[in-house]
Formats: C-alpha cells, structure tokens, sequence
C-alpha cells in the first residue's frame, strides 16, 4: 500500500514540497530530543526492555526502543505506551492531523475468503486487547474530512480493458464513485460499503480469444475467463452534527410526549389499584352478611 500526500484541491505534493516538510520535522525533532538529552545524567543508559542484542546496548530515545522492537518483530504499541523514553518525548499520545492535507491511496492486498473488512480511518491503528482499533484526539475530528473519489477498486484478475466488457461501467461497481461531506450534511463522518463478491466466469470465443489466442488448439473445449464481480449496498454516519433550535424543539417534544404518556400510565394503574380495593371491601361485607 502507498500513500502519496494530495493538496486541498487534490494536485500532488512535489518532492521539493516533501522534502522542506521532512526536513522541517527532523530539525523540530532533533532539537526536542537535544533538550531531552541535557536533563539526563552524564552516563545514562536507557533500557531496551528486553529487545538489546547486547547486554551493553544503551535505548536512550523511543525510536531507539521501537526499532529494536520492529527487528523483533514484536507490539510497539504496547512497548510505546509505557518505555520512559517515549513518555518523555511526549510520544504515547496520538499524532495532531494537518488540516488541508489529503492523501492518494493505492496498492493491493491478498485475503481469504471469508467476511472481513479493511477501512480507512483517521487516527493512528493499534492493536488493544485483541481488537484493532484508531486512536486520536477528539478535537481533531473537525480536521477529519470523510470526502473520497474511488478511482478504481477490482477483486481478483481483471480483463475489463482487454475484452471491452462492460464491468467498469456497471452500476454495481464502485469505481468512479465520489463523496463530499459538508457542513450541511454533518462536518466529518464515516462511509461504509458493503460488498459482496461474486466469482464470475466469462465464456466464448468472442469473449476470451485476445486472452488467449491459441483457443482452438484446446480441443473443442469451451474457452473461459475466470475473475470476479461484485455488488454493493452503502451506508453514511455523521460524527457530527449541530443541532438547530427546530431540532432541539423537535427533542423537546418527544420527551415531553414520553412524559405525558408516562404520567397517563400511572394514573391508570392508579385507577385500577383503586377499583380492586373497592371490590375486595364489598366482597368482604357480603361474606360478613352471610355469617350473620
């Protein structure tokens, strides 16, 4: 998978502009991790918990703990949240987003099939308890924009633009796809697509004879093309939403609905206690009556 930087309007960043940016960092970095290193004692030595090659090997920064854990192939996460070198460098809390960056993202990937899912979200992945979850700063919602244009997205082998079929123009697909969040339809949000994939075979001469030009020599066979297609359903969630006062209006008044549909109830189970006391008195004078 690759990420490439996009502008505001969607042009890619250029090299220079990547470059100044990673210089920029590196400065501020350096300069934090110089300041760090003159509050620690001359001969200090920073623990690699568990992960030296050398029992001399000395940690002193975070970078240095997570390297030596990536060449273990062990958690950073976990590492990360507690090493004093990375909660000294304030390096345990979630990355700040840049508001008016985009990214472009391509490559591909290998799965089974079974259900799952793969997502892009904002915040940084980790991995708690089992689960994979995105970690951020609640404020950075706001600089969290959901809007995406779907190039292109295929499953499996494709011969769309061999054979001239017509998988990239179906309604079904998603490619081409483009969604804009706005202030009016709720400032950031999440979109999900629900896919299924369908194992698809084309058949005939017609159709599979630039894939294969040598078909006939197979024997009367029917020659095919094995790939997939795929369908889907879609689903938008705002994350946030400003409420207006017809809204809050319109809160108001389911709740004071709850209310008096709630005080009619108890009035009625009220009403009903009442009727089988007044039952049991008068059941209660008769039988008297009758002893007498």
């Amino acid at each position: 998978i690759k990420k490439t930087k996009l502008h505001l309007d969607g042009s890619l960043y250029s090299e220079e502009e990547i470059t100044v940016e990673v210089n920029v960092a590196h400065k501020k970095e350096t300069e934090i991790l110089e300041a760090i290193d003159k509050t620690l004692a001359p001969n200090y030595c920073g623990p690699c918990y568990g992960a030296a090659d050398d029992e001399a090997d000395c940690c002193n920064h975070c970078d240095d703990v997570l390297d030596k854990y990536k060449m273990k192939k062990w958690n950073l996460y976990a590492i990360k949240m507690v090493a004093e070198q990375c909660i000294r460098e304030g390096k345990t809390k979630p990355s700040k987003m840049k508001k008016g960056q985009g990214c472009n993202i391509a490559g591909h990937m290998t799965f089974n099939r079974v259900n799952g899912n793969f997502h892009i979200a904002m915040g940084e992945g980790v991995e708690r308890n089992g689960q994979h979850i995105h970690t951020f700063i609640p404020d950075d919602v706001k600089n969290f924009n959901a809007s995406h244009i779907i190039n292109e997205l295929k499953f499996g082998p494709d011969y769309s633009y061999d054979l001239a079929l017509p998988s990239t123009s179906e309604p079904t697909t998603l490619e081409g796809v483009k969604k804009i969040v706005t202030n009016d339809n709720g400032v950031s949000g999440m979109f999900q697509y629900f896919i299924k994939i369908v194992p698809t075979t084309y058949k005939g001469k017609n159709v599979v004879k630039t894939v294969e030009p040598d078909y006939a020599l197979f024997g009367g066979t029917e020659p095919q093309v094995e790939t997939n297609r795929y369908f889907t359903t879609e689903r938008f969630t705002p994350l946030i939403m400003d409420i207006d006062d017809e809204h809050w209006k319109l809160g108001e008044m389911v709740a004071n609905k709850f209310n008096q549909n709630h005080n009619t109830n108890a009035n009625a189970e009220k009403r009903e206690e009442e009727k089988k006391k007044k039952e049991e008195e008068k059941k209660k004078k008769e039988e008297e009556k009758k002893k007498k």
